[in-house]
């Protein structure tokens, strides 16, 4: 009972935190939330690949600023700042230097360890970059298509474990995840996908589109990439040998358990959404 409390507090503040930081957080409120979750799933990462146990402090931190880098050089470009240019030529400037580093590194593996700092920069905090920019730019209102997406990869959660839970028989990807059914990889997607339609008419002020297809599809979009990034997650935390990437949220593992979701559904999205406005 206790461990339910706890699992259900730490749930709530997770969510008031992206719900506030969207809706009442003004231009920075987001972007900053994101930068917090850059550090901590690129420690994470870093930690169960295990790269930070071989890497000097100063090479993590390297790493650390560099992924934040990203998302503060989303933010800005969106406010019209010209520092814009002064946070990528850092970042562009530390991807030399952490490359450098590593030339007097004494690590058993330095290949791995550099090759873990980039990857925690692309996986970790270049999606979160992405989530900054949707966040403040687009033909849809930015704050709007954000919680939208938030609230689908929570809605895909939910469906795929209530119907999973009920009829989930045919294992989706043994390999990484045992208990993800088929059953309930197309109950989270109805969900998501009803989620899109029903945004579409209750909110048309925010979703500017001319019929609710590019909605139904948003939902669509938005589940397969979910299970994807929630596999890929997986199959890491398999490779380190852990259940959890951390315990920052009691109940819940760590930070990445919580974005990895994101992380991929962020690109999709985006990628989506631009190939609509093209074409359509």
């Amino acid at each position: 009972m206790k461990n339910i409390i706890v699992r259900s507090l730490s749930g709530a503040v997770y969510v008031a935190l992206i719900v506030c930081s969207i809706l009442f957080g003004g231009a920075w409120g987001f972007p900053v939330v994101c930068c917090i979750f850059a550090i901590l799933g690129m420690m994470e990462f870093l930690r169960m690949t295990k790269a930070a146990s071989g890497m000097s402090n100063w090479n993590t931190t390297v790493d650390l600023v560099m992924g934040l880098c990203a998302p503060v050089s989303v933010a800005l470009f969106v406010a019209g700042s010209s520092l814009t240019y002064v946070t990528l030529s850092v970042m562009s400037v530390l991807f030399l230097v952490r490359m450098v580093m590593q030339l007097y590194s004494h690590d058993e593996n330095p290949v791995r360890d550099i090759a873990c700092s980039v990857m925690s920069v692309v996986y970790v905090a270049f999606p979160l970059a992405l989530a900054v920019g949707l966040y403040g730019a687009g033909k849809v209102d930015g704050a709007a298509m954000m919680l939208l997406i938030f609230v689908m990869i929570w809605l895909n959660d939910t469906g795929a474990f209530l119907v999973g839970s009920a009829i989930g028989k045919h294992r989706l990807f043994p390999r990484l995840s045992p208990k993800k059914s088929w059953e309930g990889f197309w109950g989270g997607m109805v969900f998501c996908v009803a989620a899109g339609i029903v945004s579409f008419y209750a909110f048309p002020e925010y979703f500017h589109y001319g019929n609710v297809l590019p909605m139904a599809l948003l939902g669509l979009v938005v589940s397969v990439a979910s299970t994807w990034g929630d596999l890929f997650e997986s199959m890491i935390k398999r490779a380190a040998g852990v259940k959890d990437s951390g315990n920052i949220m009691p109940g819940h593992g760590g930070m990445l358990d919580r974005i990895d979701s994101l992380l991929f559904v962020t690109p999709f999205v985006m990628v989506y959404l631009t190939v609509w406005e093209i074409l359509f």
